[in-house]
């Protein structure tokens, strides 16, 4: 949207049971849900070190570390009521140290109770794209989590142990498409309202809440032990092999040839020496 034109009023108003209703340029009426909860997957994860805000005059500012990445919603849109062209499906998201939580809401009639499981504040919003600045539209979620979470979540980053990361927000300003008596499985588109006090999407209201869950997954790790091997009998082509011949049985036959060998070796000898006597004895 041009920046001439942030200042456009659309028809947002607030109806039964939390809802709201927005009525646009056609006369056409859409009604959208408060969307209690929501799951998103985080895509990249990064870690930066930055300077932070100094508390006490004349000291040096402290070295702030903070975890940024991007989300992505798959199956689902966001966007500000009654402007189509602020929708994208990608978001920032940032977890830093605190114990940041929102403002206490008076829950509107019907409007069902927070649940109570908190483990850190959650916003989500949008800003616009600022010429002067530079910047682009974007659309953002920012997680405050205790100090040791902090730390933990980034020595896992280094250490490259994290495949996977998800969280469950529970959040107000927050609406969809779908009816809370929807099924779960169900995705309907989701949005945040334009300014309450004016209408005008120049700069929409936030979603503010807390962080309910975070899951995360590491690679596979085979944890079963490994069974013992079969003993594997040996094949047979045709006929077992024969067996090792005894090597004492095998020495006594070597030597019972070489008796017999010399027997007939004697015999010959023999014989010659009583032809050689016969004939000195005719002469």
């Amino acid at each position: 949207m041009a920046f001439e034109d942030e200042k456009v009023v659309v028809n947002v108003k607030d109806i039964d049971h939390g809802e709201i209703l927005y009525t646009d340029n056609a006369g056409v009426e859409h009604t959208y849900y408060p969307c209690r909860s929501i799951w998103i997957e985080v895509q990249t994860l990064e870690v930066l070190t930055v300077l932070g805000d100094c508390k006490e005059e004349g000291l040096e500012p402290p070295l702030v570390t903070r975890v940024r990445g991007t989300v992505a919603l798959e199956d689902r849109s966001i966007s500000v009521v009654g402007d189509p062209k602020s929708k994208v499906r990608r978001l920032t998201i940032s977890f830093d140290a605190g114990d940041w939580k929102p403002k206490p809401v008076e829950p509107t009639e019907g409007d069902l109770p927070m649940l109570s499981s908190e483990l850190g504040g959650a916003m989500l919003g949008f800003n616009r794209a600022d010429w002067e600045i530079g910047n682009d539209d974007d659309w953002w979620i920012s997680c405050y989590l205790p100090e040791a979470f902090i730390d933990a979540l980034v020595a896992d980053i280094h250490n490259g142990q994290i495949d996977g990361m998800k969280l469950s927000l529970a959040l107000r300003g927050l609406y969809t498409t779908e009816h809370s008596w929807a099924p779960v499985s169900s995705r309907g588109d989701l949005f945040i309202r334009p300014d309450r006090n004016d209408n005008t999407i120049a700069i929409p209201d936030m979603a503010t809440g807390y962080v309910r869950s975070i899951h995360f997954t590491s690679a596979p790790r085979d944890l079963r032990k490994p069974e013992p091997a079969e003993p594997v009998e040996p094949e047979y082509e045709d006929t077992p092999p024969a067996p090792a011949p005894d090597p004492v049985a095998v020495a006594i036959a070597a030597l019972g040839a070489r008796i017999e060998q010399m027997r007939s070796t004697l015999k010959w000898i023999g014989g010659f020496i009583v032809l050689a006597l016969l004939f000195v004895a005719g002469r």
